[in-house]
Order: structure tokens, then C-alpha cells, then sequence
């Protein structure tokens, strides 16, 4: 049945930029039990340390790859390294990452986040690689040993520090002075702000750094990236022109008294306009302005971003190829694997976030001229050692994906090896020669290559039992090639497995007008938990996805699928471009009370010659199953079918999403079953305190610094307390009602005659009631009315006598 008005208007979603929510979905840094209390300086400043490089001269649009790049990235991993960014072979280039991602505009913005997605997935070259000077934004470079280089420099995690409050400049000011965690040297801090409108005068006379520059008022608009590198607690400066300094005086007429209202105390800021502007390159930002919004001068989200490298990173599988090619925003690169070396197709596939349609329609290089159009590019696959089988040979893809609706490009692949680096240094070259590269399809070469795999090992075999009301940590043991480690988060997995069902595929209301809209919001008839939160509203896309919520993160470069994959919480039964040029071609709902069912009718093209015809079902118990009908398909168009959770790092990717596509299929995916009380740590630390008796079972994937992974479940069983051991049998002991209101009753079948002790205690397993009966045996009923004098609450119980057992009961 078809609820009636629940297909709410289109311009009731709620649009968040890409940055907004990569933001939000980024790991908190908060500051550790202890550190509230730590004695801070008055001042800091780390531009003064040998690792922060000197003031960069921003020339384009990259300011934000100034600042994380240049100014943040290049202090961080040298601090880890002890080298001295005075040296020119230890900077890093903004515009190597600037120019990858600019679509060959110089006049276009870059988000740092876009460039920390790059730099995780292949690293970036130094200075003496590629020229951080230099202002040309559209060349690219050339090269494949500097492009290896480039690849050892990446970064482990990027964080959030939530700065709006006193607690939360608290946490910045710990993280610049020893980053958190005890060290000598503290970090750097990136933020965004509107430069536009920004007032800056010169702190008064007789005031701490009189005369220098302080910023008191950022613009409107953002679209600025800045450093924080230091404080001083004595800068003031006089909001209300009162001719006091105060931080105790409601200020902007608010009613409230907070950091808003703050006259005393500014943050060293390292700017990217040359050492010629504000104090020599630096200036000054008022404390009350992190927690200001940006319509009155505040930085952008009260958030600051900041980097962990990876001291060490070595590849240890790449590809090498030179390609030569006259409009390089017509290519897409992608690399590929298969078990088997008769295969004519990868099996799984890794992409990047360069090399991705992007460039402008300007050769390879960026410029006209003697072999512009030829490059040689370096990227790293070690990614794929996940795939390679028990004999340690496999199938490595290189696929170079032309896309050219209206105009045709020319060129060739000129070579393609695999480098292994696994064990000594080994090339593995295709011996297909030079391979034009055809039109609007996909160029494929292939190679047989030999790697070592030294996968991440789990040592724990097994998990000693815990105690119920007990606090349960144990340290699963393990061993990685290279760190960082990190287990997967068993609250956030689904389970994927392939059913026998099928619905009908026409039905529902249409609520899509395409092509004139794209997506819908629809309200759910029921309640529906996915990651941890509970959504009644959903965003139905044209495109093949249902989004959590009423909020949409919209890309306006849209090129890679990946990227609303894994900024939006949503089902994703088959993600992509999707067109409805033929009659019955539709998007429609079905609603009832037990199930939302949405169904898409389209096709991968235009022309409607390649039509795909699938569904998805939501269910209030969380579950979700995709149903596929026809599916036609060609390589040209990609696609991405999963669940996500929208933050970058929990999602479930369907197996197929990288092979071949099962027409004619049903799917579930489910929630794992995972205790709430039970928690367990990306370094391995297992804890919780268990209410109650059970059997969980543990689901330990470890993935270290390469991205390769190793799994293990183990069984975790949990018994009554005071050390009684486990439940013998839960079905002999029936404990009613349950919750209790004065009296509990709690029925032993096939006891045995003697004398039978009834035990209450909390959860810490502190006894509080102990009675003792004798029975006949047979069938056996225990009253106990004292539990009327207990607390409302959770209590545990044990029979033992004649009869054993333990359970719970809820007061």
C-alpha cells in the first residue's frame, strides 16, 4: 500500500557542500583526562622551530594546499623526520597537488581536503621535484622516479579540533604545544576563514606587539586557508572602544558572557600573501574569533584541521607508464587484479583521485610543445597486494578509460611495467609494445607480476570468558609489516550474503519528473537505524541511491562516483550517471508500515540502448536488500553498490561493485550483531562490562599501513557472577515477570530434592539477597518479595543447589 502525502518537494533538501560535511564526518581530537589541568606558556610560537619553512608566496588559487601543504604537511613530517625545512629538498610542493586537481584553471580552488585525499593515496614529491615556486598551475609532472619518491611521503590520518569553546582553544593550544600526547614539539593547525571584508588594524600602542598587525574580523565569505602556529595570552584589543580590556564583560549585547565577548588573547596566524604582508608573512587572530560564526568575522565551522604523516612509507607495488596523449582531461586511469593469468578482466580495481578526466583539454604535461603530450607517471598499487593468491602471482590491469561524447582525442599507452618492491626490486614489463588508445571505451593491457605478501598477522587464537558485571580488556595480539594498524570498528559492519527472493519489479508511485528533477525526498513510515543513527526522512536519487536525511552533499565537479559514496550516509543499490529517455523509465515508491520499496527504471546511456532495471528494500529492523533485475551494461560507465556511512571510513562495498554485475539476484545486507557494552579499539583493545549472559561472536579485521588486511573471528562468552561459570541451562531457569514489580518468581523444572540458594547481586557482583529453600524436587517455584526494596535497576541472579543457574532480572 501507498501512503498518501508522505513525497515531500525537491527544494526541501538540504544542500551541505562537499567541505561541510568532510568536516563533520572527520575523527574528533579532544584532550586526554589529564591535560585539563597541564600548565601551559603564556606564549608559543613554533614558526621560530626549524621544521616550520619560511612564508609562502601564493601567486594563484592555492592557498589552501599553501597552508596544508607547504606551511602544516611540510613542518609535521619533518619534525617526524628531524630534518630542517630551512633546506629546500625538504619542502613540499603545493602546486604539484594544486595542479592535478585545479581542472586546469589557475583561477579555481582547491578544498585541502581533495589534496589529503591525494596524498593518502600517492603521496606527494618534494620541492626538489617538482618547483613549489614556480605559479604555473597547469603543468604536471613527468617522471617515473619522481613520482616514487613522491610516493613515501603520505599522510596516516587527518583530524578535527572543535575550537568554539574554552575547552576547545584549550585542545589547540595542547596540540601546538606537544601534539597532544606529550612531546617536545607540538603541531600546526589548518582553517578556513573569508579573506574578503577581513579588518586588520595594528594593536595599539603600549599594548603587547604594538603595532603589529591583528586580525579582529574575518569576511562573510570563506574561501581562505590559514595556519595556526602559536598564541600569545597578552595580546588585547579593545572590541567596544571602552578603553578596558576584558574577557568577563558581555561585549556584543548577547545576554551571555562567553568567549564571544573575549578582549584578551590572540593566535599566531602564518599567512601565504609573501613575508610583505601583516608582520612579516604573520598576524594576529583575536581568541574570540574561533568561536564567532562567519557572518560575524568568526573562522569557518569553530573547527581547525589538522595532519598526522606517516614518518615511514615504502611501496611496495607500483605501476610505471608512459603515456602519450593530446587532451588529457579525456583519459581515466585505473589499475587492476586477477587471481587468475588466464583472466581477461580485473577481478577488483583501485582508482585515484588524479589522472581522473581532469586537466582542461591541454596535452599531458599542460603545455604545447615538443612531447607536451607524453608523461611518465608513477602510482602506487600496493593496495592490490590484498588480492594476490596463496602462490604469490597474479594479474595486474592497467586499464586507460576514454571518454569523448563530442570530440575525439589521439594518443597511445608507449609502456606499462609493474614494479615490486616486496622483496629486492623487480620490473615486470607488458610486451604489448605501444597500444593506440581507442575512442569512448576502454584501452586495456594486463601483465603477470610476482610479489611477497606479508599480510598483517592476528595472533589471538582464542578469548578468555568474561564475567557478567565484571569489566572485561583484554589486547588482541597481533603483528604488522607496516603502521599504522587499525581493526575495523564491528559496530559499524553489515553482513552481505546472496538470497533466494525476488520481488515485482513495476509498481509503486512515480516520484521523480526526470529529467527535470533528480531526487526526492520522501518521508519513511517508519523509523530506520543505519550507522548508528535513526532516520524517518530519505533523499531518493535519479542516479541510483537513497541518502539518509533530509541533507545532500552535492559535488559540483562530480567526476569520480566515490566521492558522494563516501560523504553521504545512504544505500547505494547501483550509484551512477543514469539517464530515463524511454517511456515507462521511472523512479517510484512503495510504502507500508513493514518495508519501503524503491525501484529504478533507467539506463547506463542516453540513447536508452543500455537499460538496468533494480530495487531496494528498507526495513525498520535496519536490514536492506537489493534486487537486480535486467542489467545491461558496458565498461564506459562505472557504478558503485554498497552502504555508507558517510564519513570516509565505514561503508560496505558489494562485492560485485568490481566484477561482473549478477542480473537476475536479491541480496541482504544486515547490521552486525554486536553488543553495545562491548567495544573494541582500532589498536586491538577489547573491553566492556557485560549485563547479562551470552555468546558474541568477534569479528577482528586488521588492516596496517599498506592497506592490507587479515580477519579472524573469535567467540567471546560471558557467565553469572561471583565466578560461578557458565549458564549450564537457560532453559531449565525461567525467572517472571520480568521487569519485576514487588515480588520475583523464578521456575526451576527438573530440579532435584535438597536445598536450593536463590543469590541477587548488582552488577559489580556484589552480593545484596541470599535465600535458601528446600524443595522436592520436580518442578520448583522460588518467590523472593525482597527485590521490592531494591532500587529500579538491573540485578543479576544464581541458583545453585540441586538446581543451577544464572540470569538477569530488570527492577
Amino acid at each position: 500500500m501507498v501512503c498518501a502525502g508522505v513525497f515531500g518537494q525537491q527544494a526541501a533538501v538540504s544542500v551541505l557542500t562537499p567541505d561541510d560535511v568532510y568536516l563533520a564526518g572527520l575523527p574528533r581530537l579532544t584532550m586526554p583526562p589529564d591535560y585539563a589541568t597541564r600548565p601551559l606558556p603564556t606564549e608559543k610560537d613554533n614558526t621560530k622551530l626549524v621544521y616550520c619553512p619560511g612564508i609562502y608566496s601564493q601567486e594563484v588559487w592555492n592557498c589552501n594546499q599553501a597552508a596544508s601543504v607547504w606551511t602544516m604537511f611540510t613542518y609535521e613530517i619533518n619534525y617526524l623526520r628531524n630534518l630542517h625545512s630551512s633546506e629546500a629538498e625538504n619542502h613540499y610542493s603545493p602546486m604539484a597537488v594544486y595542479n592535478l586537481l585545479n581542472h586546469g584553471n589557475q583561477n579555481d580552488g582547491v578544498s585541502y581536503f581533495d589534496s589529503w585525499d591525494l596524498i593518502r593515496a600517492n603521496g606527494i614529491p618534494g620541492h626538489s621535484d617538482f618547483d613549489a615556486d614556480s605559479q604555473n598551475s597547469l603543468v604536471w609532472m613527468t617522471g617515473y622516479d619522481k613520482f616514487y619518491r613522491g610516493m613515501k611521503n603520505r599522510i596516516d590520518q587527518v583530524y578535527a579540533i572543535d575550537v568554539g569553546t574554552p575547552d576547545g582553544l584549550l585542545t589547540l593550544k595542547h596540540w601546538i604545544n606537544d601534539h597532544l600526547n606529550g612531546e617536545e614539539v607540538g603541531g600546526l593547525a589548518n582553517f578556513q576563514i573569508g579573506s574578503g571584508d577581513m579588518v586588520v588594524p595594528q594593536i595599539a600602542e603600549g599594548q603587547e606587539h604594538s603595532g603589529e598587525y591583528i586580525v579582529v574580523k574575518y569576511g562573510p565569505v570563506v574561501g581562505h586557508a590559514m595556519t595556526f602556529a602559536g598564541w600569545d595570552d597578552a595580546v588585547k584589543y579593545d572590541y567596544n572602544g571602552d578603553g578596558r580590556y576584558s574577557n568577563t564583560i558581555d561585549i556584543n549585547g548577547d545576554g551571555t558572557v562567553d568567549m564571544k565577548d573575549w578582549e584578551i588573547g590572540a593566535m599566531l596566524v602564518v599567512n601565504s600573501w609573501s613575508s610583505g604582508w601583516g608582520n612579516e608573512g604573520k598576524v594576529w587572530v583575536m581568541y574570540r574569533l574561533l568561536a564567532e560564526d562567519t557572518n560575524h568575522g568568526g573562522i569557518w565551522n569553530n573547527a581547525v584541521v589538522v595532519v598526522k604523516p606517516q614518518k615511514i612509507f615504502q611501496p611496495q607495488l607500483t605501476i610505471k607508464t608512459a603515456i602519450r596523449y593530446n587532451q588529457r582531461n579525456r583519459l581515466r586511469i585505473v589499475a587492476g587484479i586477477a587471481s587468475s593469468q588466464d583472466a581477461v578482466a580485473p577481478e577488483h580495481t583501485l582508482d585515484f583521485p588524479c589522472f581522473n578526466f581532469q586537466g582542461d583539454t591541454l596535452p599531458m604535461q599542460g603545455f604545447y610543445g615538443v612531447n607536451a603530450d607524453l608523461i611518465q607517471i608513477g602510482l602506487d598499487i600496493t593496495p592490490l597486494l590484498q588480492y594476490f593468491p596463496e602462490n604469490n602471482q597474479a594479474k595486474i590491469f592497467l586499464d586507460i578509460i576514454q571518454n569523448a561524447p563530442n570530440t575525439h582525442g589521439a594518443g597511445r599507452i608507449e609502456s606499462f611495467s609493474v614494479m615490486d618492491y616486496t622483496n629486492g626490486t623487480h620490473e615486470y614489463a607488458s610486451a604489448s609494445g605501444m597500444t593506440d588508445i581507442a575512442d569512448n571505451t576502454t584501452t586495456r593491457l594486463s601483465v603477470i607480476a610476482t610479489a611477497r605478501v606479508n599480510r598483517p598477522v592476528i595472533y589471538t587464537e582464542s578469548l578468555a570468558d568474561a564475567q557478567v558485571g565484571m569489566e572485561y580488556r583484554t589486547q588482541i595480539e597481533m603483528d604488522v609489516q607496516a603502521t599504522p594498524l587499525r581493526f575495523a570498528n564491528p559496530a559499524t559492519m553489515h553482513t552481505v550474503s546472496r538470497i533466494d527472493d525476488s520481488i515485482v519489479m513495476n509498481g509503486g508511485t512515480s516520484i521523480i519528473r526526470v529529467p527535470e528533477e533528480t531526487s526526492k525526498m520522501v518521508d519513511l513510515p517508519f523509523a530506520m537505524t543505519l550507522y548508528g543513527q535513526t532516520y524517518d526522512k530519505v533523499i531518493v536519487l535519479s542516479s541510483g541511491a537513497v541518502i539518509m536525511g533530509d541533507q545532500e552533499v552535492i559535488y559540483p565537479y562530480k567526476i569520480d562516483n566515490r566521492l558522494p559514496f563516501f560523504h553521504n550516509c545512504g544505500i547505494y543499490p547501483f550509484y551512477g550517471n543514469l539517464y530515463y529517455p524511454a517511456s515507462g523509465m521511472e523512479v517510484t515508491a512503495e510504502l507500508s508500515p513493514s518495508v519501503a520499496i524503491f525501484r529504478w527504471h533507467a539506463s547506463m546511456d542516453a540513447a536508452g540502448t543500455l537499460p538496468v532495471n533494480f530495487a531496494a528494500a528498507l526495513y525498520p529492523d535496519g536490514r536492506v536488500r537489493l534486487y537486480y533485475r535486467a542489467m545491461n551494461l558496458n565498461a564506459m560507465y562505472t557504478w558503485t553498490a554498497g552502504l555508507s556511512a558517510g564519513n570516509q571510513t565505514d561503508f560496505t562495498l558489494m562485492d560485485f561493485t568490481h566484477s561482473a554485475f549478477p542480473q537476475n539476484s536479491a541480496w541482504e545486507i544486515e547490521p552486525y550483531d554486536w553488543p553495545s557494552w562491548l567495544l573494541l579499539s582500532t589498536t586491538g583493545d577489547l573491553k566492556g562490562t557485560p549485563p547479562v549472559e551470552g555468546e558474541w561472536q568477534v569479528p577482528l579485521v586488521l588492516t596496517d599501513g599498506y592497506g592490507l588486511t587479515s580477519s579472524k573471528t573469535l567467540t567471546l562468552k560471558t557467565s553469572g557472577f561471583s565466578g560461578t561459570g557458565s549458564l549450564r541451562d537457560i532453559s531449565t531457569v525461567r525467572v517472571f515477570p520480568n521487569p519485576v514489580s514487588d515480588e520475583i518468581s523464578i521456575q526451576i523444572q527438573n530440579a532435584r530434592p535438597g536445598t536450593l540458594t536463590l543469590e541477587i547481586g548488582d552488577l559489580s557482583g556484589r552480593e545484596l539477597i541470599r535465600r535458601e529453600y528446600s524443595v522436592r524436587g520436580g518442578e520448583v517455584l522460588l518467590r523472593c518479595g525482597e527485590v521490592a526494596n531494591l532500587p529500579h535497576g538491573m540485578y543479576l541472579y544464581r541458583v545453585t543447589g540441586v538446581a543451577e543457574g544464572n540470569g538477569s532480572i530488570v527492577r
